[in-house]
């Protein structure tokens, strides 16, 4: 009769695959190469890192990513007086360049003000794990986000001309 537990290290001195599902049994070791078996019995699946690098890539394939090219927290209020910090963000990209200004407006919210150039009315999408807000961009290409709650944030530029260029995406950043 099969073991339900897979033992890597004897698939692997039997020259054999290991099975495509857990629970394995593997040997972890220390510095001092002290060994001991453990049980792993809910693993990540096999393939599932690779599947979601092989996602990221192909959603990026009509994106282009906009590097943070700086970040400054300065003072807000007259001369500094309030604890609370405005910070300033800049991404560019070789279509656009965006800056981020967030303005704390309550102790769980802030206002995000940005500017997109070129970003005349170019559709800004602030996402925040599933929760997609959108602005449009005036003129001058500026935009305004209300009430944003502190979260991991990026966001999403897609210009007026599609045939102009590409969406820009920024990488996450805590807000």
């Amino acid at each position: 009769m099969t073991s339900p537990i897979e033992d890597v290290q004897d698939a692997a001195r039997d020259g054999r695959a290991v099975r495509d599902h857990g629970p394995y049994r593997i040997a972890i070791g220390n510095d001092k190469l002290d060994y001991h078996q453990v049980v792993i019995d809910d693993p990540v699946p096999t393939g599932l890192v690779e599947d979601i690098v092989t996602a990221i890539a192909i959603d990026s394939l009509d994106a282009e990513i906009a590097e943070l090219q700086s970040q400054l927290l300065e003072p807000a209020g007259a001369r500094g007086t309030q604890s609370s910090q405005v910070q300033s963000l800049t991404f560019s990209s070789s279509s656009l360049t965006l800056l981020i200004k967030v303005t704390p407006s309550s102790p769980d919210h802030v206002r995000i003000d940005g500017w997109a150039a070129p970003g005349a009315g170019a559709v800004v999408e602030l996402v925040q794990n599933a929760t997609v807000t959108r602005a449009v961009a005036d003129q001058d290409g500026q935009f305004v986000f209300d009430e944003v709650a502190h979260a991991s944030t990026r966001f999403v530029v897609h210009p007026v001309d599609p045939d102009r260029t590409r969406i820009v995406k920024t990488p996450d950043v805590t807000i």
